[in-house]
């Protein structure tokens, strides 16, 4: 596998197949304002069939009110995968993408932890613990 900006690129060693697949990861949804209760929502389109379509009818979670709203496509992540080489993960920071309703590493440090004015602090501890 090779990869660059926009796509990542598979070729299979033993047949010599080849595929490109786009590295951003996409979020399809209708959202807009509900006529019948006048409240905003936003509906994902999960199925991929349906994806692709400029409007799609879609039910107000609210009120069940069906009424037909432009699909819009969003760039919510980007995704990358590389093989471990010398021994060593070659991504740098693990986080998660903007978006993902899973926590990256940080969400799980407490809030202190976080905070500019207990940087120095922190760091130095941290420089402590290491040296041992």
């Amino acid at each position: 596998m090779t990869a660059d900006e926009d796509n990542a690129y598979f070729r299979c060693p033993s047949c010599g197949h080849r595929m490109t697949q786009d590295r951003t990861v996409y979020r399809y949804d209708v959202h807009k304002q509900c006529r019948n209760c006048g409240r905003y929502y936003r509906v994902d389109i999960e199925d991929e069939a349906k994806q692709h379509f400029p409007v799609l009818r879609a039910a107000c979670p609210y009120c069940g009110a069906t009424m037909p709203g432009e699909v819009h496509k969003t760039a919510e992540a980007f995704s990358y995968s590389a093989e471990i080489q010398g021994g060593k993960d070659p991504a740098g920071l693990r986080e998660k993408p903007p978006g993902n309703p899973k926590k990256t590493q940080a969400d799980h440090l407490p809030t202190f932890m976080k905070t500019a004015k207990n940087r120095e602090r922190i760091v130095k501890l941290l420089l402590k613990l290491q040296d041992k």
